[in-house]
């Protein structure tokens, strides 16, 4: 769990130093696209999770009998 924390974070900054190198704005130094993406990332996940476990749990009461 640890490893795929720091490699969490590792990729958050090089996303965050590429924004801030890429950016058209001026005031802006990537931040906000980082967060948008991130967020956007989570939830896809988030989704993805709620997917799974829902179908694992429909599975299993599809099995329970009911005689």
């Amino acid at each position: 769990m640890y490893e795929t924390q720091v490699r969490a974070h590792l990729a958050w900054q090089r996303l965050t130093e590429a924004l801030r190198r890429n950016s058209r704005l001026t005031g802006d130094s990537g931040e906000v696209s980082a967060l948008v993406i991130f967020i956007a990332i989570s939830c896809a996940i988030a989704i993805a999770v709620g997917g799974i476990i829902m179908a694992k749990i429909t599975q299993k009461a599809e099995d329970i009998p009911l005689n």
